[in-house]
């Protein structure tokens, strides 16, 4: 668990356009939160784990399309101690998360608070 004070280094494997761009500039309003790069591509997510060494890893679940679940396995199997939380689309899709691995899944209709407080230290909330 995070400390007080202490920043979390956060990478966004989110695809090219308004909702990476979105969910970047969201990223950077959140103190705690240091964000060290966005990946726009299932290798360059797999690539950036070893190479930025993220404590939080932001994944837009469209980034993964139909193979959500083996890119999730893969993202666990790479760093198992990574708080990773998935921004869903549907319901399905927030299950398929969890059951392959995901810290968190969040729905994307319900953002703004959720996604704050999953990457805030909880003694910070």
């Amino acid at each position: 668990m995070l400390q007080a004070g202490h920043t979390t280094r956060t990478l966004l494997a989110a695809p090219v356009g308004i909702m990476g761009s979105s969910l970047r500039t969201f990223l950077r309003t959140i103190p705690t939160v240091l964000l060290i790069g966005q990946a726009e591509s299932q290798a360059e997510a797999l690539a950036a784990l070893a190479d930025a060494l993220p404590d939080i890893l932001v994944l837009d679940a469209d980034l993964a399309g139909v193979g959500l679940a083996a890119f999730l396995r893969a993202l666990r199997a790479a760093a198992p101690t990574l708080n990773l939380i998935v921004l869903a689309e549907s319901g399905c899709q927030q299950a398929t998360a969890l059951a392959a691995g995901a810290s968190h899944a969040l729905l994307k209709g319900h953002l703004d608070e959720q996604l704050r407080r999953a990457v805030a230290p909880a003694n910070q909330l």
